[in-house]
């Protein structure tokens, strides 16, 4: 038995309540803003602790010893939340509403957001317990997880970066190289084939040379849109690096994917990339090959990278296949 639990359960014996409190207070008074219970019945609501901050943010709070948690308190917070959020916040913190989570498993956690300032946002977690079987009483402790969740939010963009190439916003290397791996995961599971695509601009240095590296960046951030644009709903796209690109077709045969390339590649050879008063042309060329789970993900680069140079060396602006 957990030590939140068995506090919760001794929070029902008066023998044990004094004792317990104070526990609960040594332990939380620095991460918690307040600890109460709540009387199931008629949603009353009884504090065993809050912060300091919380006694100075909400003094009738502790004071007003029958406040109802569905009226007083929620309206109260409701309050200083959205307006797209508010109608949730109150459905969601309704007597009957936390029942049925808890119902399902205890404890039950969710978070809002409070506005404290005309730019500025705290988020709040609320974790709902049992106190005991009896289902009488439930323990209710907030707390503000506002660094946390900026530390998180912080972390993800690091990781969200360390995986997008900055100049096309496509996935880079690392990044088309997990998604990669997750599809053939979800073959190995699920038996859901998928295919790629080596695909490489052709001429790429000659419009470089034309346009200077600005006009290539140009191009590479057009086609980089195009090639988004299409695989919206069919799968992934990254950069491998240079003027070379990897795409991936989720649930797809490599027949499939060929056929969906020369689309692609129509595409390509009709856009029209405007740069200082001039238009840009290029195209593109693509070798496809299909995931053989029997091998592994560099074996299907490999065959998908040699059919490229099949393409590139009978002529470019072609897809290949198998």
């Amino acid at each position: 038995m957990s030590d939140m639990m068995r506090w919760t359960e001794e929070l029902s014996d008066p023998a044990h309540r004094a004792r317990t409190e104070k526990i609960i207070d040594i332990i939380l008074m620095r991460s918690c803003e307040f600890v109460c219970t709540i009387r199931v019945s008629d949603s009353t609501v009884n504090f065993r602790f809050m912060s300091d901050e919380m006694r100075h943010i909400a003094p009738h709070w502790r004071q007003n010893v029958d406040m109802d948690f569905e009226e007083n308190m929620c309206g109260s917070l409701a309050s200083l939340v959205s307006d797209d959020f508010r109608s949730e916040m109150l459905r969601t913190f309704r007597i009957p509403y936390i029942v049925e989570q808890l119902s399902v498993a205890s404890p039950y956690i969710t978070t809002f957001d409070l506005a404290v300032g005309p730019e500025k946002t705290m988020r709040k977690q609320l974790q709902y317990y049992w106190i005991d079987d009896s289902h009488e009483e439930i323990l209710c402790i907030q707390t503000d997880i506002s660094v946390a969740y900026e530390r998180e939010l912080y972390n993800e963009r690091l990781r969200r970066e360390a995986s997008i190439d900055p100049l096309t916003s496509l996935s880079n290397r690392r990044g088309i190289r997990q998604i990669l791996d997750d599809l053939a995961d979800r073959q190995e599971k699920d038996g859901e084939p998928f295919s790629m695509a080596m695909c490489d601009i052709d001429f790429f240095k000659k419009v470089n040379d034309t346009y200077g590296h600005d006009g290539g960046d140009a191009v590479l951030q057009q086609i980089s849109r195009e090639i988004t644009e299409f695989m919206t709903g069919r799968g992934a796209a990254g950069r491998m690096g240079g003027e070379e690109f990897l795409i991936a077709f989720e649930n797809c045969t490599e027949a499939q994917c060929t056929a969906q390339l020369e689309e692609l590649r129509q595409r390509i050879a009709a856009m029209e990339v405007p740069y200082n008063g001039q238009i840009i042309r290029v195209t593109m060329t693509f070798g496809a090959a299909g995931y053989d789970p029997n091998a592994t993900i560099h074996t299907a680069i490999s065959r998908a990278d040699e059919r490229l140079y099949q393409g590139k060396n009978s002529g470019r602006n072609r897809v290949v296949g198998g």
